[in-house]
């Protein structure tokens, strides 16, 4: 209610007394979904209180048919004595299609932000609003930024954003938190535009966006806007010389608190009077929230019993699409407060409890504090979460980077393969081969993969057959495994039972607990693929039961894995392709298309009567990564066997091309011997 009004919470106490005392209002103590384990004070309107509120006349207000938001979206209210701040920004990105807003770290940043965003939304045109993190890449911010579509690499994010229309306003919030790894292809990303959307980039300052961006810096509220959000409260005149116009400052104070001498030392009030405030478990919650590269559940957090205090607190920020986390300035403050010795402790404290957590995100989050102890041997982990098919590679190659600045020598070698295999599967060949001339013997897993992308698939195998011969490590076996799978036609399942021997071999059990999980998830995935392939669809099934109730798996990914099985499995109906172009609907990620094309390729398989329709709706992006290149060659494969007439084997030669292009030499070879057959035909 209070950030519903703009007011401080305190402000509502009394009025909200009277309204209980006359009946309008009772109180009760319940759960909130996402809000923690504690129960919560709950308001509700009395019969008394509904037949009131009936009789009140609401104020006319003028029908709006508004736009659409994707993304995050934090709670309504009102924005007082900031209408002049988001007509300046408005203004700036009417004549320069893009703005950056700066200033201090709780001055109202965000705020003025979503002021902007909704007169833009009430103007029936598109909001997409996405908060950057400390390991976010570009493709992480469009991914969340489109809402329907994932996407892997920077290159077909990059894209992406460029084709949106001058309708829509991109907002970036929190860009003070870019990692460096990222920065120039985010801030590449807002300056490229030409015609199409317009961005708000929001960061405390000093914020190092482009130049050629033009910046409105935000001041203090203005002595009417900081006594209205103040309210109706005691010493209201003192608290405003104390904490001036700072509208966070002013939100976090309640009756009792230590008031600074200065109104600019604000952060002297958050850490003397704030956080010295807190009970012991708000303070051990505060710890935890401080040490989180992003937003997550409070129902997630070892201390989610506290969420509740800290909420009447004013202390957290809440998203619509659900998560929470600090007050940029508290969490700020915070961390500037923690020395080394208590950082690492807490850091330790949080890796014991996320490596037991089933949350998709627990292995990022897992390796983050890691690094926050400074502790090593993240390059297993983080092979592990490379193989469990991870979505969100951008945020891996940052936490990578991070872990390289600080390894130790003989730690190196191995982050630096993993790393090198992250950047070839997000299309970044360059940084791979950076990662790979720092190694004194190459990573045999980036390397094959380096390999296969300048179609040296036999020479790629041929080192991952000597690395599994040479060494326990699951990493160059789930590579071979994984290349093996995909290198190959759809009626090529002769090897089925090879593969199903190695994932046999595979021990994670010998692995560390907090490694464990992931290794455990990437061998279900991997055999889910090959069961799948040899169609041998009851053992698909009891596997994908089993991957589905671990929670380990984001629900999304987990229907996509049923379709997967669908496709396979059902069938070939209108039930079985109207309900996959309903599930995809809006998708364009790697995901979909390789559903898609799984989809298509059963179609040409079993002639199909839509299989042309289907294979001329979807047409492959231009094809930079392996999985990119994969899809381009298996939809040409799709092309060439639809042919009827005298091109069929051009067509083939050609879809062998792309297969080797892609790294596929064996499905290159069997698409040539059946291009050959027609020639002898």
């Amino acid at each position: 209610m209070a950030e519903g009004l703009g007011l401080v919470r305190s402000a509502l106490h009394v009025p909200l007394s009277h309204l209980v005392e006359e009946g309008l209002v009772v109180v009760r103590s319940a759960h909130v979904i996402g809000g923690g384990r504690r129960r919560r004070s709950v308001h509700h309107l009395t019969k008394e209180g509904r037949q009131a509120l009936d009789r009140l006349q609401p104020p006319p207000e003028e029908a709006v048919k508004e736009g659409s938001w994707f993304g995050e979206q934090a709670p309504q209210g009102p924005a007082h004595g900031r209408s002049d701040d988001v007509g300046e920004v408005q203004g700036l990105l009417h004549e320069h299609g893009a703005v950056a807003l700066t200033g201090l770290a709780g001055i109202g940043k965000s705020t003025v932000a979503r002021g902007v965003a909704e007169a833009w939304r009430s103007e029936g045109k598109t909001v997409r609003w996405v908060t950057v993190d400390r390991y976010a890449a570009l493709s992480d911010l469009a991914t969340a930024l489109s809402g329907v579509s994932t996407f892997l690499d920077d290159r077909s994010a990059s894209e992406w954003l460029d084709q949106r229309p001058s309708t829509d306003l991109v907002v970036l919030d929190g860009c003070e938190h870019m990692h460096a790894l990222h920065a120039s292809a985010v801030w590449n990303a807002s300056a490229a535009r030409s015609k199409g959307a317009n961005w708000l980039l929001v960061g405390r300052a000093p914020l190092q966006s482009p130049e050629s961006i033009p910046r409105h810096v935000l001041g203090p509220l203005n002595r009417e806007a900081a006594m209205h959000i103040l309210g109706d409260i005691d010493d209201a005149e003192t608290v405003l010389s104390r904490l001036g116009g700072h509208p966070l400052a002013l939100q976090l104070h309640r009756p009792g608190l230590t008031l600074p001498d200065d109104a600019e030392d604000i952060e002297t009030f958050v850490t003397q009077a704030v956080l010295a405030d807190l009970a012991d478990d708000e303070a051990a919650a505060v710890n935890e929230l401080a040490l989180l590269p992003f937003a997550v559940s409070g129902d997630d957090l070892h201390h989610a019993e506290a969420i509740a205090d800290l909420d009447e607190r004013a202390l957290l920020l809440w998203w619509t699409t659900g998560g929470l986390h600090l007050h940029a300035l508290v969490r700020h403050v915070r961390l500037d407060t923690m020395d080394e010795a208590e950082r690492q402790a807490l850091a330790h404290q949080a890796m014991k409890h996320w490596s037991t957590h089933s949350s998709p995100i627990a292995p990022l989050l897992v390796m983050h504090h890691r690094l926050m102890a400074g502790e090593g041997g993240l390059g297993e982990e983080a092979s592990n979460l490379l193989a469990a098919g991870m979505d969100g590679l951008g945020r891996l190659s940052a936490v990578l980077e991070d872990a390289l600045a600080r390894a130790p020598a003989d730690e190196r070698e191995r982050l630096l393969g993993v790393a090198a295999d992250v950047a070839v599967r997000r299309g970044e060949v360059e940084r791979a081969r950076g990662y790979l001339d720092g190694m004194t013997t190459p990573d045999a897993a980036a390397l094959s993969a380096v390999l296969r992308l300048e179609g040296r698939a036999d020479e790629a195998d041929a080192l991952l057959v000597d690395a599994i011969r040479d060494s326990n490590a699951l990493r160059p076996r789930i590579a071979l495994i994984t290349a093996r799978i995909e290198d190959r036609l759809p009626e090529q399942q002769e090897d089925v039972d090879e593969l199903l021997a190695h994932l046999d071999a595979m021990d994670p059990a010998t692995l560390p607990l907090e490694e464990r999980r992931t290794a455990l998830l990437a061998s279900g995935l991997l055999r889910f693929s090959v069961l799948v392939l040899g169609q041998r669809m009851q053992a698909a099934t009891e596997l994908l039961a089993d991957l589905a109730v671990t929670d380990a798996l984001p629900t999304a990914n987990v229907t996509d894995l049923r379709w997967r099985h669908a496709i396979a499995n059902d069938p070939l109906n209108s039930t079985l392709t109207e309900g996959l172009a309903q599930h995809l609907n809006g998708r364009d990620d790697l995901r979909a298309q390789a559903l898609r094309m799984s989809l298509l390729e059963r179609m040409v398989h079993e002639g199909h009567e839509g299989a042309t329709a289907a294979a001329a709706e979807h047409l492959p992006q231009q094809a930079q990564t392996l999985p990119e290149r994969r899809l381009a060659a298996r939809h040409a494969t799709c092309l060439a066997r639809l042919t009827e007439d005298a091109s069929r084997r051009t067509k083939l030669l050609h879809a062998a091309a792309l297969h080797r292009h892609a790294g596929s030499s064996r499905a290159a070879a069997a698409l040539v011997n059946e291009a050959h057959a027609l020639r002898g035909a």
